[in-house]
């Protein structure tokens, strides 16, 4: 409901972009990196990168509403988040 707030313009945000490219492909590959250095099992390895390359939660954006962040912008990443996911996900998958 947050998101309907905000103007379909303003949706594709340069931050929201950038937030989405580190918790989707900077963090998963991070992780991938150091766990092959220190030589963890493979299933662990899938686990953890699959598991940190996931999109923001729903309630980012119930959070920051509670607590006087900017909503809008947390709704924002929510959604470029969740639908870049769909391509960065399965293509993750791949380096795994």
């Amino acid at each position: 409901s947050i998101l309907s707030e905000v103007p379909m313009r303003s949706i594709w945000d340069k931050r929201a972009f950038l937030y989405s490219a580190v918790r989707l492909i900077l963090i998963p590959g991070l992780a991938l990196i150091i766990l092959k250095l220190f030589r963890v099992d493979t299933l662990a390895i899938a686990a953890a990168v699959t598991l940190s390359g996931m999109p923001a939660g729903a309630t980012t954006s119930l959070l920051a509403e509670k607590y006087g962040a900017d909503h809008m912008l947390a709704s924002k990443c929510v959604f470029v988040s969740t639908v870049l996911s769909i391509i960065v996900v399965p293509v993750m998958a791949l380096f795994i």
